[in-house]
């Protein structure tokens, strides 16, 4: 883990979507067991819930990322928003749409991947200092503090 924060941007985006993915996951297991009506929410529901967050945190990736001459950043946006719609769209059609798990899972979304798209942003603050590539700096301390 030390290495995926200290190497480069990429290493520490991939680092930090894992996490991400994995916190999701564990996530739903425990709404699972503390609401009986999130255990009911389809394959669609679960694995759109996954994808989502992982736009989501490419959504809010530093513009330094970049992949033919565009940010991720940029490609994420567009991307979060069909894979939203495309997701209620079928929850819609197969009528197993249930408010309070579409509400429960954004919830989960906003907490688990905007915290960990926040790192994004401090490891861009001196991404490219004078002293070279120490954005890594601001993210380690506040691990290591806590």
């Amino acid at each position: 883990m030390l290495g995926g924060i200290m190497y480069n941007q990429w290493s520490f985006f991939i680092l930090f979507t894992v996490i991400q993915i994995g916190c999701l996951y564990e996530f739903q297991k425990l709404m699972t067991s503390i609401e009986p009506a999130y255990a009911n929410i389809s394959r669609v529901h679960k694995w759109g819930t996954l994808i989502i967050g992982t736009l989501f945190m490419i959504g809010l990736s530093p513009a330094t990322l970049k992949i033919g001459g565009y940010s991720i950043a940029y490609y994420g946006r567009f991307a979060l928003l069909g894979v939203i719609a495309l997701v209620l769209i079928i929850e819609l059609v197969t009528r197993q749409f249930n408010f309070k798990a579409v509400t429960t899972s954004a919830v989960g979304l906003i907490y688990i991947s905007m915290g960990l798209s926040l790192f994004f942003q401090l490891r861009s603050i001196m991404a490219e200092s004078i002293f070279g590539d120490l954005g890594f700096a601001f993210p380690l301390l506040l691990i290591v503090s806590i």
